[in-house]
């Protein structure tokens, strides 16, 4: 809900994917705001519009059933051409030295496209924790914004 806070009405916002952005999507959706939203996520399709007042841009891309993404160079081609004036990117960690990362790198490569707007980082802080107490970080691409 403070993600919907954040939007005002005619703002560009992108959204990747996970069940934070999902969550994220949700109360977008549920906001009332005139918004445009450029997604990946295909649980845009599970919370629709009731009111009527979102654009919804969906990518497009190779579909990933665990993460309910769409991901490769068919969504990250049409980002290309995209600027949004906010973004919402759901990551699985935040690490001083690697910035913003997800174990999936073709998700990152999307996600990283889509860090042209200013920022707002969600994650589930438990799985982070959960992530590095099982030290299972080997496998991180980081989301660092090299455009700014």
């Amino acid at each position: 809900r403070k993600a919907a806070e954040l939007v005002e009405d005619n703002d560009i916002v992108m959204v990747n994917s996970g069940t934070t952005a999902s969550a994220v999507l949700r109360a977008l959706l549920e906001s009332g705001r005139s918004i445009t939203i450029i997604t990946n996520n295909i649980d845009v399709f599970n919370q629709p519009d009731t009111l009527g007042k979102c654009t919804i841009i969906l990518t497009g891309g190779v579909y990933r059933s665990r993460s309910r993404a769409l991901s490769g160079s068919i969504a990250t081609s049409p980002l290309e051409g995209m600027f949004a004036n906010k973004s919402f990117i759901g990551v699985d960690g935040i690490s001083e030295d690697a910035g913003l990362t997800t174990p999936i790198y073709e998700e990152s490569v999307v996600s990283r496209m889509m860090t042209n707007a200013p920022m707002t980082a969600t994650t589930n802080m438990r799985w982070m924790v959960m992530r590095r107490m099982t030290n299972s970080c080997s496998c991180v691409s980081s989301l660092e914004n090299t455009s700014r």
